[in-house]
C-alpha cells in the first residue's frame, strides 16, 4: 500500500477508511502507546481515589440527600482531575501518533530514537495544549453536553499543529480553530465516529468484564487502547485535508496574461491608397492617381 499525503480534499468516509488502513498497516508503532498510556491513567485514577475520597463515606441509610450532598465535593473534584490528567496523557500519546502519521506521509522511516527526542522536546507543549482544552473542554460538559463537544471539536487539530507545525500551545489553539473552520461539518463527522467506537469499546469492555470482574482494568485498557489509535491518525489525515483547502484558496489560478495591441504611430504613413491601392510616396497626402486624401495634412506650424 503506497502512503503520501494528500494532494486532494477527502471526505469523512475516506478519511476514516484510510485511517484504519493506516493503523492495520502499522498496528504494533500505534497499540503500544495507548496501550501503556491507559495503564498510567488508570495508576493516576487509583492514586486520585486514595487521595481524594476520605476512608469512610457518609453512609446512604435513609436520608439520601445528605448522602449526595456529603459525597458530591469528592466526586465532583475526583472527576475534573482524572479528566485533566486523561487528557493531558491523551495529547502526549496522541502527539506520538500523529508523529508516526506525519513520518510515514513524508516517506520518512519510523524511528524510536527520534520518538524519544520528540517527547522531550515537545512534551511540555502537548501537556499545556492538553491541559488548556482539557479545562476548557470539561467546563463546557459541566454547563451542557454540547458546548464541551463543540469546544473538542474546534480544537480538535491542536495536536496535528504542534506536532506538523512545530507551533507553541496557545498559537495552535487559534490555528486549529481557523483550519476546522475551512470544514466544520467534515470535522465534527471524523470526531464523533472516532469517539462513538472509543464508548463502544469501553461499552463493551464492561460487558466482558461482569464475567471476570477481577480482570475489568486489563479488558477495558486492552479494547480501549485497540480502537484509540484511529482518532490521532484520522485527526491527521484531517489536517491535510484543510490544508490542501487552505493552500487552494491561497493560490487561485492565474488568469493568462492579455496580448499587447500593436503599437500604431499617431502620424503613420499609408502606403498605398485604399480607394485604388496605388502605391503612395513616404509623404503623399493625396493618391497620385485618383486623387484621394490619404492622410491629413500636417498643422502649420505657428510664427
Amino acid at each position: 500500500m503506497v502512503l503520501e499525503r494528500l494532494s486532494r480534499d477527502p471526505s469523512a468516509t475516506e478519511i476514516i477508511s484510510m485511517s484504519f488502513n493506516l493503523y492495520l498497516s502499522r498496528f504494533m508503532y500505534f497499540f503500544l502507546p495507548f496501550f501503556f498510556s491507559n495503564l498510567v491513567n488508570n495508576a493516576v485514577r487509583y492514586a486520585l481515589e486514595v487521595l481524594i475520597f476520605p476512608q469512610s463515606l457518609p453512609e446512604i441509610g435513609t436520608d439520601i440527600q445528605s448522602f449526595i450532598i456529603g459525597s458530591l465535593p469528592y466526586l465532583l473534584t475526583f472527576f475534573v482531575l482524572s479528566m485533566l490528567t486523561w487528557w493531558v496523557i491523551s495529547a502526549i500519546v496522541n502527539g506520538v501518533a500523529v508523529e508516526y502519521v506525519n513520518s510515514i506521509l513524508e516517506g520518512e522511516k519510523i524511528d524510536v530514537e527520534r520518538t524519544i527526542l520528540f517527547l522531550v522536546y515537545n512534551i511540555r507543549t502537548l501537556s499545556a495544549a492538553g491541559l488548556i482544552t482539557g479545562v476548557l473542554t470539561v467546563l463546557g460538559l459541566l454547563c451542557l453536553v454540547v458546548p464541551g463537544f463543540m469546544i473538542a471539536v474546534t480544537f480538535a487539530l491542536v495536536v496535528p499543529v504542534i506536532v506538523i507545525e512545530r507551533r507553541g500551545a496557545l498559537e495552535s489553539l487559534g490555528r486549529s480553530r481557523r483550519l476546522v473552520g475551512k470544514g466544520w461539518i467534515k470535522a465534527l463527522t471524523i470526531v464523533a465516529v472516532t469517539s462513538l467506537l472509543i464508548i463502544v469499546a469501553g461499552v463493551l469492555g464492561e460487558a466482558l468484564s461482569l464475567a471476570t470482574y477481577r480482570l475489568r482494568d486489563i479488558i477495558l485498557t486492552v479494547l480501549i487502547a485497540l480502537i484509540q489509535p484511529v482518532q490521532p491518525i484520522a485527526l491527521t489525515y484531517l489536517y491535510y485535508s484543510m490544508r490542501v483547502k487552505e493552500e487552494s484558496a491561497i493560490t487561485p489560478a492565474v488568469p493568462a496574461a492579455p496580448k499587447p495591441k500593436p503599437e500604431v504611430p499617431a502620424e503613420a504613413y499609408p502606403r498605398f491608397c485604399y480607394l485604388c491601392g496605388q502605391e503612395l510616396p513616404l509623404d503623399a497626402i493625396f493618391c497620385p492617381r485618383c486623387g484621394r486624401q490619404v492622410r491629413k495634412p500636417p498643422h502649420p506650424r505657428l510664427a
